[in-house]
């Protein structure tokens, strides 16, 4: 497949989009964030924003993902339960997560946006590479 910058970036705007993330491009990055688990209720809310960036080098036809789960809860939770289940293999972290309650339901799916946006970049004949370690900015 072609392996224009540009035109692999657009493949991988809307594969983002697509995931239901507001995606945003800055010189030779991509980020965006969801918010996976949105719950407001009269006594507070709990928030959970899924982010990534993209971080292209188009000398090498290389790409760089990092993502990262930001949670945070004011207030006290309402009556409402979550089911979860996450696996690791060596820095292959996985998570999936269902929060439901009055408020209504949440679903968390990390790690299914680094599958898509690595197999685009790989049809492309991109590198890429996953960095764990390497946190996406809370803006």
């Amino acid at each position: 497949m072609d392996a224009d910058p540009t035109a692999v970036r657009d493949r991988l705007v809307t594969a983002a989009r697509a995931a239901g993330f507001e995606v945003s491009a800055a010189d030779a990055d991509l980020t965006g964030m969801r918010r996976a688990i949105v719950a407001r209720w009269l006594f507070g809310r709990h928030v959970a924003e899924h982010r990534f960036r993209l971080a292209f080098d188009a000398a090498s036809r290389s790409m760089t993902f990092s993502e990262a789960v930001y949670e945070r809860s004011v207030g006290l939770r309402p009556p409402s339960w979550s089911l979860g289940a996450w696996r690791q293999r060596g820095t292959d972290y996985r998570e999936d997560r269902i929060e439901r309650g009055p408020w209504g339901v949440g679903i968390l799916d990390f790690g299914a946006l680094r599958d898509v946006l690595r197999q685009v970049a790989e049809q492309s004949g991109w590198n890429f590479r996953y960095a764990p370690t390497e946190v996406p900015a809370t803006s």
